[in-house]
């Protein structure tokens, strides 16, 4: 629906993004839950099938349903993510303003969090394809449901492959480095 509108609003600079938002702020899940009960009717068939959804991926009854696969452990290696990110900006904006004394101090407090930067940078990257790839893959109109189905579930796979990686080596090294 929102691709839709998109097509008329976008001369004006509003996006089917944009659009999403505004439902979702004067609506709340249940105008953008109502909308996604017409993408079967509005779906063109140069989309190609769609990948299968799960119960928690439903219009309205999604909300009643845990999801299987779960994000839990994405969730948590973003929550690190953050906070490693979070530990590199501070200590880059003390050296940038000059603020010398406290940017060593910063750095000799965070210092697990500093030297997982690359990695967190990495994991952010790897993530954002996959992300991308998962959006190809729905949109392919070439693809059967069960093939788009068979790769989407690699993806979340490898999500949580990474995930699990990245949680592991930031909590193997704050352990290891954990001042007593």
């Amino acid at each position: 629906m929102a691709k839709l509108a998109g097509s008329f609003t976008g001369a004006v600079g509003v996006s089917p993004i944009m659009l999403e938002h505004l439902v979702r702020g004067y609506t709340g899940s249940l105008g953008l839950a109502a909308l996604h009960m017409l993408d079967p009717i509005l779906s063109s068939s140069g989309e190609g099938e769609k990948a299968s959804l799960s119960a928690a991926q439903q219009p309205f009854i999604g909300g009643m349903f845990q999801r299987a696969e779960g994000r839990w452990l994405i969730d948590r290696a973003y929550n690190r993510m953050d906070a490693v990110v979070q530990a590199q900006k501070t200590f880059d904006d003390l050296v940038s303003r000059g603020r010398k004394a406290e940017a060593k101090a910063f750095a000799q407090q965070y210092s697990t969090d500093l030297m997982l930067a690359d990695d967190a940078g990495s994991l952010r990257k790897e993530m954002g394809e996959l992300f991308s790839l998962d959006r190809a893959i729905r949109s392919d109109p070439r693809m059967s449901t069960a093939e788009k189905d068979k790769r989407l579930e690699r993806i979340k796979l490898l999500e949580n492959r990474l995930a699990e990686q990245f949680v592991t080596a930031v909590d193997k090294t704050r352990l290891q480095y954990a001042r007593p």
